[in-house]
């Protein structure tokens, strides 16, 4: 059961990983021109999470999916949501928020 929940959720994170990342990156390269400073910092950080998560993907495919393995995965995982998405996505978020409120106020 476990295993089915990780090739579940594998499954979910390769779409997540294209169409999130995509998506921010389009907006990053459109708006950063007005200031967004971490663009390449951000776009790093997207390629560090591509290459640790293939490579998960590589142990995943080689074998039943361990313990160690889930735990590993875990603490991984479960970094990157508290230092990329609750940190970097945060403030692409503000940035753009702060520049679409002052397109809005430019057009009111």
């Amino acid at each position: 059961m476990a295993a089915e929940r990780i090739y579940t959720l594998f499954s979910f994170l390769d779409s997540y990983i294209g169409n999130h990342f995509g998506v921010e990156q389009r907006y990053m390269g459109e708006y950063s021109n007005l200031g967004y400073t971490d663009v390449e910092y951000h776009k790093s950080a997207h390629k560090a999470f591509v290459l640790d998560f293939r490579q998960f993907r590589v142990d995943l495919e080689t074998a039943e999916p361990s313990a160690q393995f889930i735990a590993e995965f875990f603490k991984w995982i479960t970094n990157w949501w508290i230092m990329h998405i609750q940190r970097i996505d945060k403030g692409l978020g503000s940035f753009l928020n702060s520049v679409l409120q002052k397109h809005s106020n430019k057009h009111s």
